[in-house]
């Protein structure tokens, strides 16, 4: 054990809340190191002294004024106290956030393309030749339900069918 770590066990065997092995390592330590002796007999010495003092009558008046010579005292950090400003704050940061979300989605709304998937779809399988692909089914305004039925359930997702010439 080193000197360093012997302070907070001197504390802590003064208040009887040390357990076994530490007080032993404490106890241990104290047999070899003369200046550690000699500041455990210091604490002990200001703990009986503080212990014999009879306790201080407090005034209910103590505890207002103590509370009002910090809130003087504390100056301007004060203004740090995150509970105060978290409750006072919280419906401010609400509308900013709203505002955000709102000068957002207008600039997105302004700069995104106004094509729709379908259009985009059908353009990418009506541009790719003679041959299209077999989902390209989907998107054709004039198709027969049980020709979208059997495309959907049979046709291999990578398959292609030909296109006639009145629709290139």
């Amino acid at each position: 054990m080193k000197c360093s770590d012997c302070s907070s066990l001197l504390l802590r065997r003064l208040d009887g809340r040390l357990d076994e092995p530490e007080r032993n390592a404490l106890d241990d330590h104290l047999a070899e190191c003369a200046g550690c002796r000699d500041a455990a007999a210091a604490q002990k010495e200001v703990a009986s002294a503080l212990g014999s003092r009879p306790e201080a009558a407090v005034g209910s008046a103590f505890g207002e004024r103590v509370s009002q010579r910090l809130a003087r005292e504390s100056g301007w950090f004060g203004l740090a106290d995150w509970k105060w400003l978290s409750v006072r704050l919280a419906p401010i940061t609400a509308l900013l956030l709203v505002a955000a979300g709102v000068a957002v989605e207008r600039e997105w709304s302004q700069a995104a393309p106004s094509a729709s998937l379908s259009s985009a779809v059908e353009t990418a399988a009506t541009g790719a030749g003679d041959r299209v692909p077999v989902t390209s089914i989907l998107w054709q305004p004039d198709v027969e339900t049980e020709s979208l039925v059997v495309t959907v359930l049979a046709a291999p997702a990578d398959a292609t069918i030909g296109r006639s010439a009145d629709e290139r």
